[in-house]
This record gives C-alpha cells, structure tokens and sequence, in this order.
C-alpha cells in the first residue's frame, strides 16, 4: 500500500489537472494500483517504458473499477453540475458500518477527476485510520 505522504503528493497533483493526462494516469496507478503497470517498448528510443492500460483521468469506468480494487465494499457516486464557472463535477466515496457512514467528497472539473480526488482522500483517511 502507498504511503500517506505519496498519496498526499497524488491528490495535490489530481486537484491541479484540469484535464485528463497520460503521465498523471501512469502516477495514479503506480502508487495505487503498481501491479497494473506494465513495460512496452517503445520503437522509436528502442528503450522498455512503464506503461498501463487503465486511463482513470479520463475514464469514469476505469475510476469505478480501480474503486473497486483499492476501497473493495465502498460505493461511490458522482454528479454533474453547472455554476457560475461552468460545469463542474462532485464526487462521493463512502463505506457504511453499522449505523455509521465514513464518507469522502470531491468537487473537479471532470467527474473522473472528482472520483479520483474522492478515492484519493479516502485512502488517506484509511492510512491514518480515521475511518
């Protein structure tokens, strides 16, 4: 499991993106998710690069299921909205126990971001066990 301090840089640089990106995709799933990284050749260096096929920036259905893998049991939800500065996203984690709900809110540009910023702030609850 990826430290607090790794998460904290993730979510700092998710809350900066306005948009999806390759680069931020491959971070988000290094620290998270790393045995969903893979190698691939790239033919113009000729040099073997970390790669991965999952694209949770831009991908709601990849966020849903990297959720699934690393808050197992949460459920999630997401909200398209519209304000003075456009269309926004607003996303929510949660876990139910019992009576009690530990619930983790997002609000970015895009919904996939808004998850990730969700997910990303639920894991670093759960590192400091403050669920």
């Amino acid at each position: 499991m990826a430290t607090t301090s790794e998460l904290e840089a993730l979510l700092k640089r998710v809350e900066k993106a306005r948009a999806p990106t390759r680069d931020l995709d491959l971070a988000i799933i290094r620290t998270v998710l790393p045995t969903a990284v893979v190698l691939r050749h790239n033919e113009d260096t000729g040099a073997d690069e970390p790669y991965t096929h999952w694209k949770p920036t831009s991908s709601l259905d990849a966020c849903q299921a990297l959720q699934e893998q690393v808050l197992p049991m949460w459920s999630w939800s997401v909200q398209h909205r519209s304000g003075e500065r456009g269309p926004y996203a607003v996303a929510r984690v949660a876990r139910v126990d019992g009576d009690d709900v530990h619930g983790f809110d997002a609000v970015r540009d895009t919904a996939p971001l808004a998850l990730l910023a969700a997910i990303l702030t639920a894991l670093i609850a759960k590192n400091g066990e403050q669920l």
